[in-house]
């Protein structure tokens, strides 16, 4: 059965049990996160199906937990991507976005940046997030090359901890978002460094708008 696999007991022994399923595109499910994404086509649609933790692995720049682009909607149905291995250290982050994608209805933990992307190949939406660094930044966009005529749009999202991104998008748009600090109160900043819009946001006290 489709839904059930067989897992070694012991020596010899063996058992049926479960599919722990975590995420599903479309009609078919899946145990791991990152099998989902990549499975996932372009424009496709990605749902979280429970709260999931992820060790993050290596990369060039350090270590990361999840990694989504190719106009992939990461749909977290409210539920919490947790990722562990990413804290401390320049570029680790918990979720890496490469070229362009969309997340709603996600708390994301983890993460020296809950969300890192350094190159970007179309606009970016971000809708009833949460940044939760375990680090210092909550949203970092960096080094990104022939990025000016796309667009960041946060909606209902929170970000929390140092929260800045070159001059790589045409137009950055925060709508009724809320600012905070993060875990270790080091941070509660906006550095924003392109043409930026604040709708209806809220800011933590002692919030810094670093200009």
């Amino acid at each position: 059965h489709a839904d059930y696999k067989l897992v070694e007991a012991g020596e010899g022994i063996y058992k049926v049990v479960a599919k722990d399923y975590v995420a599903q595109v479309g009609d078919e499910k899946f145990e791991s996160l990152a099998d989902a994404i990549a499975a996932a086509e372009a424009g496709e649609t990605v749902e979280l199906l429970d709260n999931f933790t992820v060790a993050a692995t290596s990369y060039s720049n350090g270590y990361r937990g999840i990694v989504i682009g190719n106009g992939i909607t990461l749909d977290g149905n409210g539920y919490a991507l947790t990722v562990t291995g990413a804290d401390a250290g320049g570029m680790n982050c918990a979720v890496y976005i490469d070229g362009h994608a969309n997340i709603i209805d996600l708390t994301i933990n983890g993460g020296n940046r809950a969300l890192l992307s350094n190159r970007i190949d179309g606009n970016i939406t971000l809708t009833n997030v949460v940044l939760n660094p375990n680090g210092n930044y909550g949203l970092n966009v960096t080094m990104a090359d022939n990025a000016n005529e796309y667009a960041l749009t946060l909606t209902g999202c929170t970000l929390n901890g140092w929260n800045s991104y070159d001059d790589v998008f045409g137009t950055v748009t925060f709508n009724d978002c809320a600012f905070g600090w993060n875990v270790s109160n080091t941070y509660a900043t906006l550095k924003p460094q392109c043409n930026t819009v604040l709708n209806g946001c809220t800011f933590a006290e002692g919030f810094t708008l670093d200009m």
